[in-house]
């Protein structure tokens, strides 16, 4: 019998380099996110959180090798921000639709409550059909759309903006 380990944990540095290749899929194949060259591993490991700041970084791993990732961000830079974050979700574009990304979700919502984050918002690239279901059947609402903002592949692209009240 096939026994398989599945943890969701906090990221490490070392898990900068798998994070950086689910990415690159994402860099440079879609609009799903609006960066048109791979980043470097900087990239990823200036997010991981600093003690205090009420950020999380995780990583979902399934026998030894990770298959997605979820970290927030601060949504504006402005004090009156500080109970809101900005949520992205990234998984290995082969398990897509296997219940990573749901996992990352509820390990993110678990921590954020637990850090006096009030709401969680997501901002998907129009046309990503899949994210937006995900994001709605998840207790998020669309609170806003907003065109032309993003750029890519020589198109403007608009994007959905989508939140979640967490306490």
């Amino acid at each position: 019998m096939l026994i398989l380990t599945k943890i969701i944990r906090n990221a490490t540095i070392s898990d900068m380099a798998d994070v950086l290749n689910i990415y690159t899929y994402y860099a440079n194949e879609t609009t799903i996110s609006f960066e048109e060259f791979v980043p470097e591993i900087f990239y990823f490991t200036k997010k991981l959180p600093n003690p205090g700041d009420r950020n999380v970084f995780l990583v979902y791993e399934e026998d030894g090798k990770i298959l997605g990732y979820a970290y927030t961000s601060l949504y504006g830079d402005s004090y009156g921000y500080r109970h809101t974050r900005e949520l992205s979700i990234y998984t290995d574009y082969e398990a897509t639709s296997k219940g990573v990304g749901q996992a990352l979700l509820n390990g993110m919502i678990d921590q954020l409550s637990e850090l006096d984050i009030h709401i969680l918002i997501s901002v998907i690239t129009a046309g990503n059909e899949p994210s937006i279901k995900f994001h709605l059947k998840n207790q998020f609402e669309e609170v806003g759309y907003l065109k032309e903002v993003g750029h890519k592949f020589d198109q403007f692209l608009d994007v959905h903006v989508l939140q979640r009240k967490l306490i």
